[in-house]
């Protein structure tokens, strides 16, 4: 039996593609070979489109970092021409428009991104739909806590409630 995400998005095709930058993520502190690292995701939409109409999405990985000889500060310059200043807003980037190049993953399921490039002038650009919700605008889905055993327990004194703070009728204690 083959099982899958019900979510999962289809991947770009491996190549060069048009893109526009519609989403900056923070992913906090990430623990990565090279020990803990602030991570973050940049989201491009792709002039790509998957078999219910939509554009493809794509995503850069980076540290959270505009050190010269890191991944974020040579994607703003091959994007703006120049390196990004001391206080730079990655929400900056959100609507620029870019020439991407990708490749699939070992196992086909992603759809990686190999280099950034400013987009050529009088290139057709990819429009964001208005009803692109970025992620910092979507209603969060995990709010409280869980117990381990599959249910989630919010507390709303946030104090520390597991199963031994409550009776269960016919429990062999």
């Amino acid at each position: 039996m083959k099982l899958q995400f019900s979510n999962m998005q289809e991947p770009a095709s491996p190549g060069t593609h048009v893109a526009k930058i519609c989403d900056c993520v923070d992913l906090g502190e990430t623990e990565t070979k090279w020990g803990p690292k602030h991570r973050m995701r940049i989201v491009l939409m792709v002039a790509q489109r998957d078999s219910q109409g939509k554009n493809k999405l794509t995503s850069l990985f980076c540290n959270a970092t505009i050190h010269r000889q890191g991944t974020l500060a040579g994607m703003i310059k091959n994007i703006t021409g120049q390196y990004p200043c001391n206080n730079f807003d990655t929400d900056s980037l959100v609507g620029l428009d870019c020439m991407i190049t990708t490749e699939l993953s070992d196992d086909g399921a992603y759809a990686n991104v190999i280099s950034v490039k400013a987009l050529p002038p009088k290139t057709q650009t990819v429009s964001i739909p208005l009803d692109f919700q970025r992620a910092k605008d979507r209603p969060r889905k995990f709010n409280g806590k869980s117990n381990g055993k599959g249910k989630v327990t919010k507390s709303i004194h946030n104090v520390p409630v597991d199963d031994s703070d409550v009776e269960f009728p016919n429990s062999p204690d």
